[in-house]
């Protein structure tokens, strides 16, 4: 698992499209759709449901993307910690 893989997760989340999330991240939606796949396969769930009409998520994927940004924050306070800017 790697941070963008979170990153990317709760962004397509939010945005409800790979495209909007790739233009957010500033990368491409073939690198968010392959941080997500491969997330998908290491933990043997699918998050999303893709179609023509956007990106929707699965109940699994409801509880991963409530962990995950859960995980950020923490990640988040933990590096500001170390880094001293957190008063």
């Amino acid at each position: 698992m790697r941070i963008e893989q979170f990153e990317a997760i709760i962004e397509v989340a939010q945005q409800k499209s790979m495209q909007k999330a790739a233009e957010a991240l500033y990368t491409s939606t073939q690198n968010i759709s392959k941080l997500i796949k491969d997330f998908e396969k290491e933990l043997h769930v699918q998050i999303f449901i893709r179609n023509k009409h956007g990106v929707f998520l699965t109940s699994e994927g409801d509880y991963i993307v409530k962990d995950t940004f859960c995980f950020l924050v923490i990640f988040a306070l933990v590096i500001l910690q170390e880094h001293s800017l957190l008063i």
